[in-house]
């Protein structure tokens, strides 16, 4: 559906089994139903909201501790995560690249804002780069 400011995209997936995340059990039987509501990258300066149906199912291992899991769309949203995973990357990228006050406003534009301060901790919470040993450090040219 589309409107003056966003648009919003109504996704169910086909598939009628899953597996259950603890155990890896099969399961075909639904339990129930329900919508989550993630905001992707903006599309012509509209915001794009996902309504993304999601299904429970039973998990009938008798050893597992789950009595029902959710289906999982791991390559569109992390399980209970707001925001798909390439605003994530995005999010990420300029984070990365920007100060936080420029990163802040540069979000804003793109309809996928974050404040400084979370700018700051998603840096922070970034792993460590690989720290590689230095073979050459510089190169004289000597003319004679």
């Amino acid at each position: 559906m589309v409107e003056e400011k966003r648009i919003s995209l109504f996704i169910e997936s086909t598939t009628s089994k899953a597996y259950c995340p603890k155990c890896h059990f099969e399961s075909v039987e639904v339990h129930s139903r329900y919508i989550r509501y993630p905001v992707d990258l903006a599309w012509a300066d509209r915001a794009v909201i996902f309504n993304l149906n999601v299904k429970r199912f039973f998990c009938r291992n008798k050893g597992c501790p789950k009595g029902t899991f959710a289906e999982q769309f791991s390559n569109i949203v992390l399980p209970y995560a707001r925001k798909t995973n390439r605003v994530t990357e995005k999010q990420r990228r300029i984070s990365v690249n920007t100060c936080a006050r420029t990163a802040e406003r540069l979000l804003s534009c793109e309809q996928i804002g974050m404040s400084d301060s979370t700018v700051n901790r998603v840096v922070r919470e970034l792993p460590e780069s690989e720290v590689k040993e230095v073979r050459v450090l510089g190169t004289a040219l000597i003319r004679s």
